[in-house]
């Protein structure tokens, strides 16, 4: 016989499982996501994920040892990223690699390799995420389904930031995601702002500056779901100021040609860079 696993019969099943286990609601969250949003027409089963980049604010940390791999509470950042893809449904990961590239590949096959279909993609020259989704063009053509997230690698995600992002795009109509988080004023022309009234997000400012920024803004993090149809922008996209071809001026024509983007709010993500300065 089969069970219709969102009836609320089954759910209450599952409530008094965990209660008779002493299982806390936080542990269950990962699956109540994964079994109301994450199964449809329109599954997200790959991420891409920015580990290319030469860490420079880290150096000398960085020298021999690319940023992701860098420890927090004696695990790696990137191993907090896998942890974070475990709670989703993803299976494909394209790991987009470049200063110490190596050491990512030999860490991600050997302790993720039997976890997720992993592939890599060299950047060079390392000039932006646009830039990296565009050498990965022909691994998302071949891998995604019409959508396909992706993130730093060097953010301290807890278990449940991907899935809660993924949860929220499948329950919208928007064909862009973006994670959004409360920043402190002063960083802010370090990092971006977006223009956002009741979820939609109008337009992303990287780098902004002072006179921009608002009284309590919100930065958009280096973590999108994104539609395909992102890649037929990818001819249009030019070098920034600073030298870099970025995914946030790729949202902004998409959303300038009516494109929905929406934006969630979570949590304040732990600066660990700190025990490195």
């Amino acid at each position: 016989m089969l069970i219709d696993r969102k009836s609320p019969n089954f759910i209450g099943v599952i409530f008094l499982v965990a209660a008779n286990n002493r299982i806390n609601i936080e542990t269950l969250c990962p699956y109540l996501l994964n079994l109301f949003f994450m199964e449809g027409p329109h599954n997200i089963h790959t991420a891409i994920i920015l580990a290319a980049g030469y860490g420079r604010r880290l150096a000398p940390h960085t020298y021999n040892t690319p940023k992701p791999l860098l420890s927090y509470q004696d695990k790696p950042i990137l191993e907090y990223t896998f942890s974070a893809l475990q709670a989703t449904n993803i299976t494909n990961c394209i790991i987009i690699v470049g200063h110490l590239g190596n050491q990512i590949r030999e860490y991600a096959t050997e302790n993720f390799g039997d976890l997720f279909n992993l592939s890599f993609v060299r950047q060079d020259p390392i000039n932006g995420s646009a830039a990296a989704v565009e050498q990965a063009k022909h691994k998302i053509e071949a891998l995604a389904d019409g959508y396909f997230l992706i993130t730093a690698s060097d953010y301290l995600l807890p278990r449940n930031y991907l899935s809660e992002l993924m949860a929220f795009h499948k329950s919208g109509p928007q064909k862009i995601s973006l994670s959004l988080r409360k920043l402190n004023k002063k960083d802010v022309t370090e990092s971006s702002i977006v223009e956002y009234n009741e979820n939609i997000v109008y337009k992303i400012h990287e780098k902004p500056s002072a006179d921009l920024v608002p009284t309590d803004p919100l930065t958009s993090s280096l973590i999108y779901i994104l539609p395909t149809t992102l890649l037929e922008y990818l001819p249009k996209i030019k070098y920034s100021e600073r030298g870099e071809k970025e995914l946030p001026s790729l949202i902004n024509m998409m959303i300038s040609d009516g494109i929905l983007a929406k934006g969630l709010q979570q949590q304040a993500l732990v600066n660990w860079e700190t025990t490195y300065k």
